[in-house]
């Protein structure tokens, strides 16, 4: 390890099983000081869902839900301090809540339901073909 802070003293870490190990004081540190940006990196590191892929826009996208997901998580953590919910289960809970279409509170839903008396679905149109109609219109015309 190379660093412009730090000369190459060694020093006493003592650890979870009352042994002594020695370290590089610049890697002391940097464990010690870790915070944020390297935080963040050590928790998307373990359940990454980047795919190899040709396209760099899927990339990024897929980097930014990742991101987003960490920060809502983080948030949740701080909200909610006594719970003891870990990342991996964060991340199942979202992804069977978007599979199950869940995102709306039943209060919210029922309160749909009583304002138009029935749910809150968009009724689907009629699929119909245009270029059959465009067809017909050319066809008059010769």
């Amino acid at each position: 390890m190379i660093s412009t802070i730090q000369d190459s003293t060694m020093i006493d870490v003592p650890r979870r099983n009352e042994e002594v190990k020695k370290k590089p004081i610049c890697i002391f540190q940097h464990n010690m000081f870790m915070k944020g940006v390297d935080r963040a990196d050590q928790y998307l590191s373990y359940y990454s869902f980047s795919r190899k892929t040709v396209k760099w826009s899927k990339k990024v996208a897929f980097c930014f839900i990742n991101c987003a997901l960490f920060n809502s998580f983080r948030i949740y953590y701080k909200l909610n301090p006594t719970s003891q919910m870990r990342y991996k289960e964060f991340l199942l809970q979202v992804a069977k809540d978007w599979a199950t279409d869940k995102m709306e509170t039943d209060s919210d839903t029922d309160a749909a339901r009583t304002c138009t008396g029935t749910s809150s679905q968009t009724p689907r149109v009629p699929h119909e073909d245009p270029l059959g109609d465009f067809r017909v219109i050319c066809g008059n015309m010769r």
